[in-house]
């Protein structure tokens, strides 16, 4: 099914003119690069990611090469974990959703972002919108979900690095500082719960440590970080 064409309009909805995560207008120029970056990743190809992240706000384009999965790294994940159309796979920490994007629009899964920050999970959700890709992206914790729907997850670090947005103040380093340990519990308590068979990668680890009953399938690196994949025995 061809994803409808996104509207034409200048920004996310209730972002201000101005804010350093206002979306640029969407000209047709932008949509067209858009779609067609859309089109590629689902034909099973990647693109360069100066070219993927060309559809977000400048500090969120900055940010991207620190805090966000690059395309051919998020192309390795769905090959890990043989995702098939229809399966669901959660992100943990998912910020401004490139992997969730690359992701679903690659495996035809049905691909769910998780991320704290209200205003992060905002420009997810205009980014995958102009993109033309299908993604359902949360903002809030992952506490709530249930490990036994869950197909395959994915983590990339999500709980011990702080979001340096340039220019966007509110997402100061120490502002969740105190949650650290409380979130990497919660995820080694998510993987415990989840079905035989859930496929896991972690990109760069995620502070904790996976509980026991998984098997390692995988070990790779990739951009100086380790990249494993485990499956729930």
């Amino acid at each position: 099914m061809t994803a409808p064409r996104p509207a034409d309009r200048s920004g996310a909805a209730g972002v201000e003119a101005g804010d350093p995560l206002a979306f640029p207008p969407f000209t047709r120029p932008r949509r067209v690069r858009a779609e067609l970056v859309g089109a590629i990743l689902r034909s099973g190809r990647t693109v360069p990611d100066e070219t993927f992240d060309e559809v977000y706000p400048d500090a969120v384009r900055r940010a991207s090469p620190l805090h966000w999965t690059p395309v051919r790294v998020a192309a390795r994940v769905v090959e890990l974990l043989r995702l098939r159309p229809g399966e669901r796979l959660l992100d943990v920490g998912a910020g401004a959703g490139k992997f969730c994007i690359v992701a679903a629009a690659m495996s035809r899964a049905r691909v769910r972002g998780i991320e704290r920050l209200p205003r992060l999970a905002e420009v997810a959700r205009e980014a995958a919108r102009r993109v033309g890709v299908e993604v359902d992206l949360a903002d809030g914790g992952f506490d709530a979900e249930d490990p036994r729907t869950v197909d395959a997850a994915y983590l990339f670090n999500p709980f011990t690095e702080a979001i340096l947005l340039p220019g966007a103040r509110d997402f100061a380093a120490d502002r969740f500082a105190g949650r650290i340990a409380a979130d990497i519990a919660a995820a080694e308590a998510f993987l415990e719960r989840t079905r035989s068979g859930t496929r896991v990668v972690t990109f760069c680890g995620f502070g904790g440590t996976v509980p026991p009953g998984y098997a390692r399938r995988a070990s790779e690196v990739w951009d100086a970080g380790d990249l494993e994949l485990w499956e729930k025995l």
